[in-house]
């Protein structure tokens, strides 16, 4: 009843108050919700905001995979170009967007091992 009434237009409390007088209009749970409708209001709003933190939280885990991603294909690109020495470290620096200080920090590496 809650998901119907929230996809109707309601907010949260609205969705969840009208829920809770339905199911008391039709005794469901034969007076339960008459006895604890507060607490169950309460419980329902606590639950649809954790799954809305959990969304958040997964929005966010998201998009920090997809940056440090970006940031480690950059990354590797750089590598790669500084292999083939064909083009300056400021070059590279801004052919895969990293700093200029980055990128010598990876042409040291890079000549280390090699």
């Amino acid at each position: 009843m809650i998901a119907a009434n929230k996809k109707a237009g309601l907010e949260n409390k609205e969705a969840i108050e009208k829920a809770v007088d339905q199911a008391i209009k039709e005794n469901l749970l034969e007076g339960f919700f008459k006895i604890h409708r507060a607490e169950v209001i309460g419980m329902c709003l606590e639950e649809v905001s954790e799954e809305e933190q959990r969304r958040i939280w997964h929005e966010d885990g998201f998009t920090e995979g997809i940056n440090k991603g970006r940031s480690e294909k950059a990354i590797e690109g750089a590598i790669n170009l500084l292999k083939m020495k064909k083009l300056s470290p400021e070059e590279i620096a801004d052919a895969q967007e990293l700093s200029l200080k980055q990128v010598l920090e990876l042409q040291e590496k890079v000549f280390v091992k090699a």
